[in-house]
This record gives structure tokens, sequence and C-alpha cells, in this order.
């Protein structure tokens, strides 16, 4: 009987010591929350805050310290989806992960010293041509490439690079060279001001590909000293309505004059080959494909941008989630709530914030 009683002891010292190799580091005060379910991870919002503009990124976002006196001014760090800071390492800056890497900037002898690390945290790029990066203009990869600066003879020389910090040829647009800073999920449009287009052309570049025959269109909304390129789909206003165009600047629909009452203070781009939701003044948003086509009609209204199947609505001050049917899958009782990526979305609600996962898949 002894005997046995032991075993159970050990089996169970074992199943915890299991269970405790993949639990959250204890000194970040991160826990699992009784009220919520099982896999949802809660953050000591009291120690940091998250970056929700940024999103979920390659299986990371990005978190800030809270009411941070460092002399370092390291306040910034990634975080993955089962809670852990990736290497416990902050940051003076950094930006979200995109084809796997992400820029951070930290002090170093007393100057701000820019790179690129890689989703285990190692740095791959810190400097080009042996000197060290002074400028970040595109602080993203978009089809492995960046664009940055180093220091020549005390000049900022801008160059295009690859993942291996190699100098790559600037892609051309009937034979001149094209400059644009790219957007975070940009997917598949860049833009750049009309000035830098008009008056600038020797700096310009292009950090796409397919470039041929590229159309000026409207930025979002009209601003005009904005140009976009465009290469599949742009949801747009033009000439005071709200339009659907592709990469040729051809209307594919008009939602203005299909629908009528655009709220056109709460518009969503199209940024990627994903579906739009469209808000209305007076009735509840609706949500189309790629090409304009109805999808659903919902019962809501403020939708945010479709991701992953997935998209936010807010009501009454509150923000919850569909899916892509329409369907009703976190009531709207949170302060703020972020993306979804495999299944996972970041939500604030009063004093918690916590890493959620869905227990539903959003399929069409």
């Amino acid at each position: 009987m002894k005997s046995n009683i032991i075993k159970i002891l050990f089996i169970t010292c074992l199943i915890l010591g299991i269970s405790g190799c993949s639990s959250v580091n204890s000194n970040e005060k991160i826990t699992l929350d009784s009220g919520l379910n099982p896999n949802d991870i809660v953050i000591d919002s009291s120690k940091y805050s998250i970056e929700y503009n940024y999103a979920i990124s390659d299986g990371f976002f990005i978190i800030r310290k809270r009411n941070s006196d460092s002399k370092d001014k390291k306040d910034y760090a990634f975080m993955d989806l089962q809670g852990n800071i990736l290497n416990n390492a902050f940051y003076k800056s950094c930006t979200p992960f995109r084809e796997n890497l992400a820029n951070v900037s930290f002090f170093d002898n007393g100057y701000t010293k820019e790179s690129f690390i890689n989703t285990k945290g190692e740095i791959v790029i810190d400097k080009v041509l042996g000197k060290d990066i002074v400028l970040l203009s595109s602080p993203i990869f978009i089809n492995g490439m960046t664009k940055l600066a180093f220091l020549e003879n005390d000049q900022a020389q801008f160059v295009l690079i690859d993942k291996k910090a190699n100098i790559v040829e600037a892609p051309k647009i009937d034979g001149e060279v094209f400059i644009s800073n790219a957007y975070y999920d940009c997917g598949k449009f860049v833009r750049c001001s009309r000035k830098e287009y008009e008056n600038n052309k020797k700096l310009r570049f292009y950090l796409e590909h397919k470039l041929e025959n590229l159309p000026v269109l409207p930025s979002i909304p009209e601003n005009d000293y904005e140009i976009v390129f465009v290469l599949d789909r742009l949801a747009a206003i033009r000439d005071k309505e709200f339009v659907l165009l592709d990469s040729q600047g051809k209307v594919l629909k008009n939602f203005s004059k299909e629908y009528g009452n655009i709220d056109f203070e709460h518009l969503n781009n199209l940024y990627k080959n994903e579906d739009l939701a469209i808000n209305f003044t007076n009735k509840n948003s609706i949500i189309v494909d790629y090409d304009g086509n109805l999808l659903t009609e919902t019962n809501y209204q403020n939708l945010g941008k479709v991701s992953n199947g997935y998209v936010s609505f807010e009501k009454d001050g509150k923000f919850g989630l569909l899916n892509i049917k329409g369907e009703l899958i976190l009531a709207p009782e949170y302060d703020a709530i972020s993306n979804v990526y495999e299944n996972h979305v970041l939500l604030k609600k009063g004093d918690k914030t916590y890493i959620h996962q869905l227990l539903t898949s959003a399929k069409k």
C-alpha cells in the first residue's frame, strides 16, 4: 500500500514537472486564470501593455514595460502565443516580424544601433558592407527585400538589401528607379508622396515584383499628397464614392452606387487577398469577397479589418469578434482586441490582458 502511494506521488510530481517545462517564466508574472479557458494566458497588465496596433505577426506580438524608469530605455519586447518573452530581451524600439525578421534598435556606446533579428531572437543583420545601419526607410521586409542606409564619407547611402544583407539592384519602372516606404501589412500595394514621385525621381525604388504597367491611383482616403501603386486590388475613395479597383485602375465594384450610405469615417481598406468589411451610416455592416461580391450581411455595425477569416466589431464602446459568416465568436465585452493569428487573439478586459485561444475555426 505504501509503495503504491509513493508511486502515485512520483507519477503526480512527474506530470507536474513535465507540464512545468512548458509554463511561462514565473518571473514574468504570467499565469493561468481559473475564470478563463484552460488554454488562456493572462498577462500582468500592471507590468506590460500590448501594442495592439501592430497585431500578431509570425507568432509574436509586441509588449511594452509599464512605468519604466530604466536608464537604458529598453522597454519593448516580443512575446509569443505561449506568453514567453523572446530571449527575455528588451529593446529601445522594435517593429513586428514580417517574413520571419524584425527590426530592433538599442543603445550602443551612446547612439542608437539598428539590427534585424530572426524568430529565435538572433541578430542576423546589423551591418551592411561592414558598416552600421544608421537609418531604416522601410523597417520591414517585402519579398525578401528592405531599404536602409549606412554612412559612407559622412553621407547616408540608401540601398536595397536581401535577407543576407547583400545589396541587390533596385527594380525599375520604364528605366527609372522607384522609391517608396513599405507600410505594415501593406500586402500588394505601396504608397508614396506625390511630391516624392514628381520631384525626386532619382531616389525612387520599388519593393514589390511584377512591375509592368503599374497605374497611379488615389490614396485612402482622399489624401491629395499621396499616390498609390497597386499590384492587385485596392478599395479606394474616388470622386466621393467607395469603389474597388484592380491593378489597372478599372472599377470592379462601386459600393456607394450599389449600397449607398457608406460610412466614410469607418472604412477598411483591402490590403491583401482577404475579404472586405463595409460599414454604413445607418444600417448593419456587410462583408464582400475579393471581387466585391456580397458574402455576409451581419447583425453588427462598425466592423474592423477582415483578417484570417475573422473580423472585430465595436458596440457601445466595447469590442467583439465575428467569423466570416457573420457568426458571433466573442461578445462585445472587451476593451481591446487584436487580429486573429492561428486561432489566437489578444484581448483586454478591465485590468486583465490575455492570450485567448479560439475553439472554433473560421471557414467559409
